[in-house]
C-alpha cells in the first residue's frame, strides 16, 4: 500500500462529506476535465486512502488555506475527497505541493533570519537535511508514483549538487551513505527495491526501483540507464582531453605556410583517445588496420570536434585549408559562411585576414625563394618553368580573361642532405586582424623593344648530333621491342605484361629522393610580352644566384622559347649563363598532332579509333590534335601495339624464325631490372629482335607494298614519341637529345615551321652546349629534363607537365572573381597570393585524396602496373585488331604497287600518293638545308621565311562535284578538312543567317558525313558484332556433322593458303586434297559480270598487274595475294583448277571423294572418276547469273536436298552468309551448319537451330537490318554500329514488319522509307521524331548549346549527326536492292534491274561511266552559301593571275607568316576559308 511522507500535516476536514455535483468530472485544482502535459492529454485520477495511515487528501485543505487559495479552500473545506470521487490530474497535484514545499522553504528561511542561527554546524546539518528532502521527493513522484528506475549514483550526484548550492560542497559524499538513509527511512524503505546489476565489463549499477515492478523491468532499464550513463563518462573525458590537447598545441604562426600545414602530424596533434574513438565509431570495430578513406574522414571529425568544443578557438589544418580553398576558388562569403556554421571550415572573415597577411608578408620579403629550396652544397640541380596563366574575372561588365605569368621553382637535392632552412616568412600578430591592405600596385613592365637577332654557335661548333644518342636510342629500342614481343606472347593467354609505361616502372630505378616544386610568385602581365619574358629571366637568374648554381636552367613551351631565345641571343653578355630547354609535353603533344591529325588524316587512322571504341566523335578532333594528351597517347599506344602485332605475325609466317619461347615466358613472370639485362644479353632474343629489324628494313623498301611504307612510318613516329616519353621517365638525356632532334623532320615535312625552327636550333644548342656553356650539361643530366613527383620507379615527369598538373591547375578559379577589378587593393592582394593560394588548394586536395596523377598514382607503383589497367590496355589492343582487320590489314594489302586508304580500302590518287610517301625524306632534306643556310653557310638569317611544303594528304583525295552559282558559273567544290564546318558557321554570320531547320536539310558536303569517307566510299564498321551478339548465350560447342556435303567457299580459300607448291597446277592439286578430304564437297568460285556492284566496286579500288597463266606448270607468280589482287588472274585460276581438276591426273584423289562438284564462271560441274579417268557433267539446275557464292549457296543447299542429305556444312570467314542462311534455313529441309572464323576465333553454328529459336520473321529481320546497317555494299552510320541500334529496333515491333518488307519489291514504297526514316530517329536516341533532319537541327543545337551562338569555337562533330532525308533516301535504296537480290537467292536466275536504274541508289558518272552510289538526291548547299564558295573561288582565281603576272619579281613557292604573336597550339582561323593552316 502507498504512504504519503506528509504525515506531519494534519486535516480538520470531516469524513462523509461529499463535493458539489458541478465539481465531478474536473480536475479540484484546475477546474477542467482534460489537461495536457508534455505534449500528452492527462487522465484525471481520484484519491486513494489506506488503513492504519493518514489520508494524503486531506493535507490538501490544510495547504489551500496557508496557501490563501480561497477557491480551492472552499472546494474542499469540510469535504471528504475519497468518499466524494474527487479527481485531480497527476501534474496539477504536483505543482499545488512543488508551490507549497517552496512556500515552506521560503517560511523557514524567514524563521532562521529571524532567530539568527549562526551556528555553521547547524546549518551544515539543515543543508543535508534539504539535500535529502529533495533526493527523497524526486523518488517519491518518478520512482514510486511513476515507475521509474534511478541510478544510486544519479541519486547522489543530486544530493551533492543541493548541498553545493547551499555553499557546502562534499565531493567525497558516498553513495553508499545515501543507500543506508533512504533504507532506513520508514516512510518509503518498503515501497523501495535496491539492486545491483552487472553490465558489459566491468561495471557495475545500483538501482533504485519500485517494488511494485518486476526485476526484469528494472533490468531492462538498467541497461539503458547504464548506455546513458557511459556515454556522459566518455563524453566527458574526451571533452577533457581536447582541452587539455588544445592547450598544449603550439600556437598558430601567422600566416601559416603551406609547408608548416603539411608539417602538421595528425597523429601528434589531435587527442589520441579521441581518434581513437571515432576510428571505432566509423569502422564498427575496436581494432584493425584503417584505410586510407577511413583514416582521412577520422581525422576530418575529429579537427571538426576539436574546433567545436574548443568554441572555436583551435585553428586545425583543415578548417584553415576549406576556408582558403573555397575563397580561392569561389570568392563566395555565403558559401564559406554555410561550411562555417557547420563546423567544417573557418570563417570568411579569417579568409580575409590571412590573405591580408600573406600579401603583407610578401610584400616585405625579398628573396625569390621559399623555404623548401636548399641552397649551397645540398643543391644538385635547380631549374625553373614558366607559363601563360589565365584567369576569368567578373565585374558589372561582364567577363574578362586576366593573363599573367606564373612559375615554378624545382630542386634536386643531394640525396644525404638534410635541411636546416627556417621559415622566410615574417611573423605578425593575429590579434590586428586586418582584412585590407594598401598595396601600390606594381608598376608594369616597359616595354621592351629591340631587333631581333638569331642564335651564334661557337666558331668550332658541329651540327652532327652525338653518336651516343643513336647508341641510346638503339638500346630503348632494344627494350621496346623486347617488351613488345613479351605482350605479344602474352596475349596469346592471360596477358600479364603491363603497358609501355608499366613496364618502364617495373625495370626501372627509384630516385633516391622526391624534387622539391614550388612557386614564383606571379607577374600580372601577360607572357606573350618580351618585357615579362625579360623579367620572367631576370626572376630565375636571382633565384638561381641565392641557390649557388652557376647556369640558370629554364624550360618553356615553344610559345615562350620563341621570346626568351631571341633575348638571350640578343643581349648574349647579360644572359651568357642562361640555358633554355623546350618543354617534352608540349612538343610531344604538337607531334601527335602532326602524326594523327596531319599525316594520318584520311587514311583511316580516326575510323580506327572509333570503330575500336578508343575515341567518341565527340571527343576524336581533341584526340586527333594531341590536345587531349592522356587519350591522344593511350589510341596512338594501341594502334601502334596492333600494328606491330599483325607485322609480327606476317614477319613469322615468312622468315620463319626462332622464338626463344623460355626466355621470354621468363620475363613476362619476372619483370624486374635484374633480369631485363640478363635477357638482354642472351643472343637468341638479339636474333630474334635483328631479325625483325631487318624485316622492317625490307618493308620500308617497299617489300609488302606501298600501305606497308606508310604505316610502318607512322609506327617509326609513334615510336619517336613512346622514346621522348622514355627518355623523361628514366632522366636519359642522350635519349631526349635524340628525339628532340628527329622530331624535326615531319614538322618540317607538314609545315609546323615555328617547332621545325626551334627544335632544329635545340637539337643544335644541345650538340654543342659543352663549347657555349662548359659544365652546364652535367647539370641538365642531373634532372633539369624530368621531375620525380613520386618514388616510384621509371615514373618521372616532364617539366612543363608538371607545371600544368601543380601550377596552373591549382592557381585557377573555376568560379570567376565578382567585382575584383573594382578594388585595385584587393586585385593587387589577390595576384600577390595566388601561388600561396595555389599550395594551400594543392595541399587540400591531397588532404581529400584528389590528386589523381598517373605520374604520381596513391597505391605506390606506377597505375599501368595494375591487374585492371592491363586488362584495358589489352582490350584495346584486340579492338583494334579487329576494327583493322574490319577495314584493311595493311600488311596483307594485295596491290603492292599502289597506296590505300584503311577506311574505304580505296586507292589513293598517284598526285597525292607521292606526296605521302615523300613526307619524310621532303622534312628531312628541309631540316639539312636549314641548318646548312643558317647555321653552317649563314647564307639566310635564322629567322627568315622557311618555304612550305604544302604536301598533300590522303584527304586530297575528297570526292569533288561540280556546283553552278547564280550567274551560271561552273566551279568544283571539294570537302577538304573542316570545310563542311566553316560553311555552317559562315551560314550564321551573314547579313541574313540561314535558319538552322532549314540548314540541315542540306549534307553541305559531297558525300554526306554520317555515311561515307570523303573520298566517296562507305563508312564501314565491324559485321562480326552481331555475330557474337546472337550466339553471346549460346556456349554449347556444336559437333560435327557426319557424312554433311561440305560447300567451301573458293574465294575466301585462295585468299587463306599458306606454303603454297611451285607452279600453278600443284597449287590446284594442293586445293583438291584439301576438298577431298572432306569426301562429300561442293568447291564454288565468284563470277565477275561487267555491271554488278562488286565489279565497279573493284574497278574504283583498282587492281593489281595482270599475269597470264598458260598451263599447270606455269610458275607461282613471287607475290601470290597481289597476284589475287586481279579478278582476271582469279578468272585464269578458276579456269585452270576446272581443267587441273578434270584431267587424268586427278582421278585418283576424285575416287576418294562421294560427291565433287565445282563451281567456276557461274556453271557447276560434277566430277567422278572410274578406271582412272575422270568426268565432267555440267549440273544445269544450278547454272545461274548470281554473282557471290555467298548467295549461290542457298541454291546449293536446295540441291543437297535433293541429292538426299540430311545435312550441309558452309565454310566461310564472312559474316554475311550468315544473315542469308538465316533468313532462307526454314524453307531448306536440312540441317545447316555454318564453319565460320578462323584460328582460335573458329566455331561451328547450327544455323538451322539458331534460325528456329529466332523464328522466320526475326530471322527476316535481321537480314533487312544487317544490310540497312551496313555491309560490303551498303554504308554503315558512323559511331552506330550494329548491336545497340538492334537493341532499339528489338523495342519496337512496328518497325521490325518495316524491316521484313525491304527487298520485297525493287523498288521503296513511301510508308517504307518513312519508317526507315523513324528508325534512324531512334538509332540517334530520338524516338519520338519521325524526320532525321528535325533530329539533325537538334542535336546541333544540342552541340552548340542552350542560348549559344554557333561560331568557330563550338564543339560541333558532323559525323555525329544523322544524314538528312535527302541523303538517308538513296541509302535506303541501295539496302533495299542489296537486300531483294539475297531474298531470291533460292532462284537459279534472277530477273533484277540493273543498280543503275532509278531508284536503285547508283548512278554511272564520268566518261568511263563508273558505278558509284547516289549520295543524295536533292542540291549539296542552300543556295546562298554556293554564292559564298563561288566567291571565294573567284578571288583565288584571281589571286593565281596576280601571282603569275608577277612571278618575275618573286621567289617561286609560298611562304609562312612571319607573325609571332599567334597562339601556337591551337589557330583560331579569322577568315574561315584561310588557306594558312599555320601561322608562325
Amino acid at each position: 500500500m502507498k504512504r504519503s511522507y506528509y504525515t506531519d500535516l494534519k486535516s480538520s476536514t470531516e469524513p462523509g462529506t461529499v463535493l458539489e455535483p458541478n465539481h465531478k468530472g474536473h480536475c479540484i485544482f484546475c477546474d477542467k476535465a482534460t489537461s495536457k502535459f508534455k505534449g500528452k492529454t492527462e487522465e484525471l485520477t481520484t484519491f486513494q486512502s489506506w488503513k492504519h495511515k493518514e489520508p494524503a487528501w486531506k493535507v490538501v485543505e490544510l495547504r489551500a488555506q496557508e496557501l490563501k487559495k480561497e477557491a480551492l479552500y472552499r472546494k474542499v473545506q469540510g469535504k471528504d475527497l475519497f468518499a466524494m470521487e474527487a479527481k485531480y490530474h497527476p501534474s496539477c497535484r504536483n505543482n499545488f505541493n512543488t508551490e507549497y514545499q517552496n512556500h515552506e522553504r521560503g517560511r523557514e528561511r524567514a524563521e532562521k533570519a529571524t532567530d539568527n542561527i549562526d551556528s555553521l554546524q547547524a546549518q551544515k546539518i539543515a543543508a543535508h537535511k534539504k539535500s535529502y528532502c529533495v533526493v527523497k521527493n524526486y523518488i517519491l513522484r518518478n520512482v514510486i508514483e511513476c515507475k521509474e528506475v534511478v541510478q544510486l549514483r544519479s541519486m547522489c550526484n543530486m544530493y551533492m549538487k543541493t548541498l553545493e548550492h547551499q555553499g557546502f560542497p562534499n565531493p567525497e559524499y558516498r553513495s553508499e551513505k545515501l543507500a543506508r538513509r533512504l533504507q532506513g527511512d520508514e516512510d518509503i524503505s518498503h515501497e523501495l527495491t535496491f539492486s545491483k546489476v552487472q553490465q558489459r565489463g566491468c561495471i557495475e549499477l545500483n538501482l533504485i526501483y519500485s517494488s511494485n515492478i518486476t526485476v526484469d523491468e528494472a533490468v531492462a532499464c538498467a541497461y539503458k540507464l547504464g548506455t546513458a550513463d557511459q556515454l556522459q563518462e566518455a563524453a566527458l573525458t574526451l571533452h577533457s582531453h581536447i582541452i587539455k590537447a588544445f592547450k598544449e598545441s603550439k600556437e598558430l604562426p601567422w600566416p601559416p605556410t603551406a609547408q608548416e600545414l603539411d608539417a602538421v602530424k595528425m597523429d601528434v596533434l589531435l587527442p589520441e583517445h579521441l581518434v581513437q574513438f571515432l576510428s571505432s565509431v566509423v569502422t564498427g570495430t575496436l581494432d584493425g588496420e584503417k584505410c586510407e578513406k577511413t583514416q582521412r574522414l577520422v581525422y576530418s571529425i575529429t579537427q571538426d570536434v576539436c574546433r567545436a568544443a574548443t568554441n572555436s578557438k583551435w585553428k586545425l589544418p583543415k578548417h584553415i585549408l576549406l576556408c582558403t580553398t573555397l575563397r580561392h576558388l569561389y570568392r563566395s562569403k555565403q558559401l564559406t559562411t554555410i561550411l562555417s556554421r557547420l563546423g567544417h571550415s573557418e570563417t570568411y572573415d579569417f579568409s580575409m585576414e590571412l590573405e591580408t597577411a600573406m600579401a603583407k608578408a610578401f610584400d616585405e620579403i625579398s628573396t625569390h625563394l621559399t623555404p623548401q629550396i636548399i641552397t649551397g652544397e645540398g643543391n644538385t640541380v635547380f631549374h625553373s618553368e614558366w607559363d601563360n596563366l589565365n584567369r576569368i574575372t567578373t565585374n558589372v561588365h561582364g567577363s574578362n580573361v586576366v593573363n599573367s605569368a606564373g612559375g615554378i621553382m624545382i630542386q634536386e637535392v643531394k640525396e644525404s642532405h638534410v635541411s636546416t632552412k627556417k621559415r622566410t616568412l615574417p611573423l605578425y600578430d593575429r590579434s590586428s586582424k586586418m582584412r585590407s591592405l594598401k598595396i601600390t600596385p606594381p608598376e608594369t613592365l616597359p616595354e621592351l623593344a629591340f631587333k631581333r637577332a638569331g642564335p651564334k654557335f661557337p666558331n668550332n661548333a658541329h651540327f652532327t648530333p652525338p653518336a651516343e644518342n643513336q647508341k641510346s636510342y638503339d638500346a630503348s629500342m632494344l627494350q621496346y621491342n623486347t617488351h613488345l614481343l613479351c605482350r605479344w606472347l602474352s596475349s596469346q593467354c592471360k596477358q600479364q605484361v603491363p603497358g609501355f609505361g608499366g613496364f618502364i616502372s617495373s625495370t626501372g630505378k627509384v630516385p633516391p629522393r622526391k624534387s622539391t616544386i614550388d612557386f614564383y610568385t606571379p607577374i600580372n602581365q601577360p607572357i606573350t610580352d618580351y618585357a615579362v619574358v625579360y623579367e620572367i629571366l631576370k626572376r630565375s637568374e636571382a633565384a638561381t644566384e641565392e641557390v649557388g648554381q652557376p647556369y640558370i636552367i629554364n624550360t618553356f613551351d615553344l610559345g615562350v622559347v620563341m621570346k626568351a631565345g631571341p633575348i638571350v641571343w640578343k643581349y648574349k653578355e647579360e644572359f651568357s649563363k642562361h640555358v633554355i630547354l623546350v618543354g617534352k609535353f608540349h612538343t610531344a603533344m604538337n607531334y601527335m598532332g602532326r602524326l594523327t591529325g596531319r599525316k594520318c588524316l584520311g587514311a583511316g587512322y580516326a575510323e580506327i579509333l572509333i570503330e575500336a571504341g578508343l575515341a567518341t566523335s565527340g571527343c576524336l578532333k581533341n584526340i586527333l590534335s594531341g590536345k587531349s594528351y592522356a587519350k591522344a597517347l593511350f589510341s596512338l599506344r594501341a594502334v601502334t601495339e596492333a600494328l606491330e602485332r599483325l607485322l609480327i605475325n606476317v614477319f613469322l609466317e615468312e622468315e620463319k624464325p626462332d622464338i626463344p619461347h623460355e626466355t621470354l615466358i621468363n620475363l613476362i613472370h619476372c619483370c624486374t631490372c635484374e633480369n631485363l639485362d640478363s635477357t638482354l644479353k642472351e643472343p637468341s632474343l638479339l636474333n630474334l629482335i635483328n631479325q625483325y629489324k631487318q624485316y622492317q628494313d625490307k618493308v620500308r623498301k617497299g617489300h609488302l607494298g606501298k600501305t606497308a611504307q606508310f604505316w610502318l612510318s607512322m609506327m617509326d613516329h609513334a615510336r619517336l614519341v613512346f622514346m621522348m616519353d622514355f627518355a623523361v621517365k628514366t632522366n636519359n638525356f642522350e635519349l631526349f637529345h635524340h628525339c628532340n632532334g628527329a622530331m624535326a623532320d615531319l614538322f618540317f615535312a607538314y609545315d609546323g615551321h615555328n617547332y621545325s625552327r626551334y627544335l632544329t636550333w635545340f637539337e643544335a644548342f644541345l650538340t654543342n652546349i659543352d663549347l657555349s656553356h662548359p659544365g652546364a650539361l652535367d647539370y641538365i643530366k642531373h634532372g633539369a629534363i624530368s621531375v620525380a613527383r613520386s618514388l616510384i620507379p621509371g615514373a618521372l615527369a616532364a617539366v612543363d607537365k608538371t607545371m600544368e598538373e601543380t601550377f596552373m591547375k591549382f592557381a585557377k578559379s573555376s568560379g570567376g572573381l565578382l567585382g575584383l577589378f573594382n578594388n585595385c587593393g584587393a586585385y593587387q592582394k589577390w595576384c600577390r597570393t595566388t601561388s600561396a593560394r595555389a599550395q594551400l588548394y594543392e595541399l587540400t586536395l591531397e588532404m581529400c585524396g584528389m590528386i589523381d596523377d598517373p605520374e604520381m598514382p596513391k597505391a605506390g607503383k606506377h597505375r599501368e602496373l595494375e591487374p585492371a589497367q592491363i586488362k584495358k590496355s589489352e582490350e584495346a589492343v584486340q579492338r583494334v585488331i579487329i576494327a583493322i582487320k574490319g577495314f584493311t590489314n595493311p600488311w596483307r594489302i594485295p596491290d603492292k604497287s599502289r597506296l590505300y586508304s584503311l577506311a574505304s580500302g580505296a586507292p589513293i590518287h598517284p598526285e597525292v600518293e607521292v606526296d605521302v610517301l615523300r613526307a619524310e625524306a621532303a622534312g628531312r632534306a628541309a631540316k639539312e638545308q636549314f641548318i646548312q643556310e643558317r647555321f653552317v653557310s649563314k647564307g639566310k638569317e635564322f629567322f627568315d621565311c622557311i618555304k612550305k611544303l604544302k604536301l598533300k594528304t590522303m584527304d586530297h583525295c575528297s570526292k569533288r562535284v561540280k556546283l553552278t552559282s547564280a550567274q551560271g558559273k561552273l566551279f568544283v567544290y571539294q570537302e577538304q578538312s573542316n570545310l563542311a564546318y566553316q560553311l555552317l558557321v559562315k551560314s550564321q554570320i551573314m547579313e541574313m543567317p540561314i535558319n538552322l531547320e532549314e540548314l540541315m536539310r542540306y549534307p553541305l558536303s559531297p558525300v554526306p558525313h554520317a555515311l561515307g569517307s570523303p573520298d566517296g566510299y562507305f563508312a564501314k564498321t565491324n559485321k562480326a558484332t552481331i555475330l557474337h551478339h546472337l550466339l553471346k548465350d549460346r556456349s554449347e560447342e556444336v559437333p560435327y556433322p557426319k557424312d554433311a556435303l561440305y560447300i567451301q567457299d573458293g574465294n575466301a580459300l585462295f585468299h587463306m593458303m599458306s606454303n603454297l607448291p611451285p607452279t600453278c597446277g600443284e597449287i590446284c592439286m594442293q586445293l583438291l586434297d584439301l576438298m577431298v578430304a572432306k569426301h562429300h564437297f561442293v568447291f564454288s568460285t565468284d563470277c565477275y559480270q561487267p555491271d554488278s556492284i562488286k565489279a565497279q566496286e573493284r574497278l574504283r579500288r583498282g587492281f593489281t598487274e595482270k599475269y597470264i597463266i598458260d598451263g599447270p606448270n606455269t610458275r607461282k607468280p613471287y607475290d601470290f595475294k597481289s597476284f589475287l589482287g586481279n579478278e582476271l588472274n582469279k578468272m585464269q585460276l578458276c579456269d585452270l583448277l576446272l581443267k587441273v581438276w578434270g584431267s587424268n591426273e586427278a582421278a585418283s584423289r576424285i575416287e576418294k571423294s562421294m560427291k565433287a562438284v565445282v563451281c567456276v564462271n557461274g556453271k557447276s560441274y560434277d566430277l567422278t572418276s572410274t578406271n582412272g579417268k575422270v568426268q565432267t557433267s555440267e549440273i544445269y539446275a544450278l547454272r545461274s547469273n548470281q554473282e557471290e557464292t555467298d548467295s549461290r549457296i542457298v541454291l546449293y543447299l536446295h540441291q543437297a536436298v535433293k541429292w538426299g542429305y540430311k545435312s550441309c556444312v558452309v565454310r566461310t570467314p564472312d559474316t554475311d552468309i550468315l544473315m542469308i542462311l538465316l533468313y532462307h534455313a526454314s524453307k531448306i529441309n536440312l540441317s545447316i551448319y555454318l564453319d565460320h572464323g578462323s584460328g582460335k576465333h573458329r566455331m561451328i553454328i547450327n544455323v538451322t537451330e539458331l534460325s528456329e529459336s529466332l523464328g522466320p520473321d526475326y530471322s527476316s529481320t535481321l537480314l533487312g537490318f544487317y544490310v540497312f546497317t551496313g555491309e560490303d555494299c551498303t554504308s554503315a552510320f558512323k559511331g552506330k554500329g550494329k548491336v545497340n541500334p538492334l537493341k532499339k529496333l528489338q523495342q519496337h515491333p512496328k518497325l521490325q514488319n518495316a524491316f521484313r518488307q525491304l527487298g520485297a519489291d525493287w523498288l521503296v514504297t513511301d510508308e517504307l522509307q518513312r519508317e526507315m526514316e523513324s528508325f534512324t530517329c531512334i538509332m540517334y536516341g530520338q524516338a519520338r521524331m519521325t524526320s532525321v533532319d528535325a533530329v539533325r537541327a537538334k542535336m546541333l543545337r544540342k552541340m552548340v548549346g542552350a542560348d549559344k551562338v554557333l561560331d568557330s569555337k563550338s564543339k560541333v562533330d558532323l559525323e555525329r549527326l544523322p544524314p538528312p532525308k535527302v541523303c538517308l533516301i538513296p541509302h535506303v535504296q541501295r539496302a533495299n536492292y542489296r537486300v531483294a537480290c539475297y531474298k531470291r537467292a533460292d532462284e537459279a536466275i534472277i530477273e533484277s534491274p540493273k543498280p543503275y536504274h532509278p531508284g536503285m541508289g547508283w548512278e554511272k558518272t564520268g566518261e568511263e561511266e563508273v558505278l558509284e552510289p547516289v549520295w543524295t538526291i536533292g542540291p549539296i548547299l542552300p543556295p546562298s552559301l554556293v554564292e559564298v564558295l563561288a566567291q571565294r573561288a573567284e578571288s583565288e582565281e584571281q589571286a593565281a593571275l596576280d601571282k603569275v603576272a608577277h612571278s618575275n619579281n618573286e621567289e617561286d613557292g609560298e611562304f609562312e607568316q612571319n607573325d609571332e604573336d599567334e597562339e601556337l597550339e591551337e589557330i583560331d582561323l579569322e577568315d574561315l576559308f584561310s588557306d594558312d593552316e599555320e601561322d608562325e
